[in-house]
Order: C-alpha cells, then sequence, then structure tokens
C-alpha cells in the first residue's frame, strides 16, 4: 500500500521471496532454500516530506551445499544487511534478523536528510535464533532527490568502526 516505489512517504509493503539453488535449474555447487520476509512501513510526521520509516528482515538459508557468499549477512549499507556502522558482511551465518528505523526529512530544495538506527543479529539454526546481544548502530545521512531515484550518502557509527556508504535509493 506505499504510494510510491522510488520516495514512500507513507503506507506499508510486505515482501516474502523464496530463492531455490538445486542441481536441476543450476549447477551443483549450490543446493540451498533461502527464505525472506521483509516488512517495511512508512508514515508522514510533521508533513508531506517528513517520513518516519521502519523495516524489520528475517532471513534464514537451509540446504546442503551452502556457499559462503549466500549466507545471510548483516552489515554495511546494501538493501539486504543494511547495518551502516559496521563493515560489509561483518555478520555471516544461516538465519539472520535485521531492523531498520530512520527518520527522513527535507533541508533544502531537492536536500533532504536522515538519522537512522540499525539493529540486528544472526544465528546457525532456527533452534537457535534468540534476540539477546543483538548488534547496534545508528547514524545520519543526506539525500539528494530527483524524480525517478535519490542520492544517498549515509554514515554509521557503532562500538566497532564508522561507516561511509554512497549510493542510490532508500535503503528501503
Amino acid at each position: 500500500t506505499s504510494d510510491s516505489q522510488i520516495h514512500p512517504t507513507r503506507g506499508f509493503r510486505l515482501i516474502f521471496q523464496d530463492d531455490l539453488a538445486a542441481g536441476l535449474v543450476g549447477g551443483q555447487d549450490a543446493k540451498f532454500n533461502r527464505l525472506s520476509l521483509d516488512f517495511r512501513k512508512y508514515m508522514r510526521v510533521f508533513g508531506e516530506k517528513d517520513v518516519f520509516a521502519f523495516r524489520t528482515l528475517v532471513q534464514y538459508i537451509s540446504g546442503e551445499k551452502i556457499p559462503f557468499f549466500d549466507l545471510a549477512s548483516l552489515g554495511g549499507g546494501s538493501e539486504m544487511s543494511a547495518m551502516r556502522g559496521y563493515s560489509l558482511n561483518r555478520f555471516l551465518d544461516n538465519g539472520k534478523f535485521l531492523a531498520n528505523i530512520e527518520y527522513r526529512f527535507p533541508i533544502v530544495w531537492r536536500l533532504g536528510g536522515n538519522v537512522f538506527i540499525d539493529t540486528g543479529k544472526v544465528w546457525p539454526s532456527l533452534s537457535k535464533a534468540n534476540f539477546r546481544n543483538l548488534a547496534f548502530d545508528y547514524g545520519l545521512g543526506l539525500r539528494f532527490y530527483l524524480p525517478d531515484f535519490c542520492v544517498r550518502v549515509d554514515v554509521g557509527f557503532s562500538k566497532e568502526t564508522t561507516g561511509l556508504y554512497f549510493n542510490f535509493g532508500h535503503i528501503f
């Protein structure tokens, strides 16, 4: 029900994804199933361009042959692993929980800003999934809005490191 795929300001999105890698659809190097459930909520706060955005993502990968680069990952500034205060792929395992909260606001003309908090955790199996000792980060960013996309710069801070990310489009 979100009002825009590019610059959402209200509504929600629920995304369910199932990725299958098996011998009948590809090579013999990978045999796994990855399930992802992604919920995103957008609310206008003070005006038409002030947006409170929330996302939670749960993912689990099971199978006989899971390549290292296909594990559930957290860390970096990409859409599926966004923990911007940690280095790319800092946390890897079979399952993950990720939550992102952003407040997006206009500054001047097409320039906007945001402040955010990211949290998440990985685990080796569903039976060992828990929400104790979550990793947290926080940060701020700038957005340059164009009609069909935005240019994004984020700086994230954690107890381990600082991340600087430049990309296109919102994280979620």
